[in-house]
């Protein structure tokens, strides 16, 4: 096990969840623990292609509820997080439900109310539930209800102050029966610290889900590893007959090259062919280590 690993305690035991970075990919990893120490696991927590990396783990009388994140690639203001909902009955598993967009730069809190979880994450605030016509331009920290099961149920957020306006960061949010509540604070210097309740309400904003693609919108069905190892900075392809070849430029790095007196940046470029169906035919050629 590598990296940080979260624990919570659904009936009968522990549930553990942490990211694996071992393999090509990185997958959310789980297995429980009963209470005469049987492990069950670990195994990859659903069949994500791409990866998956652990955000979040709550339990609590709805179940168990898993935030996970795809890999972060290209830098972006905001992100999708995916609330999946995790069978502990026999080995664990995991099934993706719903997923809300969030801002990149916060790290969510996920926490068990009695009738399912929230989330506190600074996302856009929608008013009216119509997007396009409600949706402010600043990004303010939130409270999104869920129920049972991961349905956006209340979107709260946070204004603070007199007169009100939005908060630029919360934490430490807790839920005793209906009542939520956590600590928020403005950009005011000297920074005043709020205590925000969160009451179960109709709430006039909408939460920032994120729409499932049309049923026709085309998916990714796999993924194969073309190469690993150092950093590449080319990639390259071009037909031959029936196959694919796709040749790769790594980093240079300070080697000696045989033959050389002196040490030099060599790089290295290799070449594997591909069929139609995008499996590899045979192991990448090495064609210079000394570009």
């Amino acid at each position: 096990v590598s990296g940080d690993v979260d624990v919570v305690p659904p009936p009968g035991g522990w549930l553990l969840a942490w990211t694996d970075r071992t393999g090509e990919d990185a997958q959310v990893t789980l297995a429980t623990v009963d209470a005469a120490g049987k492990v069950r696991g670990p195994r990859p927590a659903m069949d994500a292609v791409g990866g998956t990396s652990l955000v979040a783990l709550a339990a609590g009388p709805a179940g168990v509820a898993l935030a996970w994140q795809e890999p972060r690639g290209r830098a972006r203001e905001m992100r999708p997080l995916h609330m999946a909902s995790v069978d502990t009955h026999g080995d664990p598993a995991a099934q993706p439900v719903t997923a809300v967009e969030i801002a990149s730069r916060a790290t969510p809190e996920l926490v068990a109310t009695p009738d399912g979880f929230a989330l506190l994450a600074s996302t856009r605030a929608c008013l009216g539930g119509v997007p396009e016509a409600g949706c402010e331009q600043t990004v303010v920290p939130t409270v999104v209800r869920f129920d049972a099961r991961l349905q956006p149920t209340q979107s709260e957020p946070f204004y603070v102050g007199e007169p009100r306006k939005e908060a630029t960061l919360a934490w430490s949010l807790r839920c005793v029966g209906d009542r939520c509540i956590a600590l928020a604070a403005s950009g005011d210097t000297p920074t005043p610290v709020y205590t925000v309740e969160v009451e179960p309400r109709v709430s006039p904003f909408a939460a920032p889900t994120i729409p499932a693609p049309p049923r026709e919108a085309p998916r990714v069905t796999g993924v194969v590893t073309v190469a690993s190892g150092l950093p590449y900075i080319d990639v390259v392809t071009a037909s031959s007959g029936d196959s694919t070849l796709v040749a790769t430029l790594t980093t240079a790095s300070d080697v000696p090259i045989k033959g050389d007196k002196l040490r030099g940046r060599a790089a290295t470029i290799s070449a594997r062919p591909f069929d139609h169906q995008g499996q590899p035919v045979g192991p990448p050629l090495v064609v210079t280590q000394r570009a």
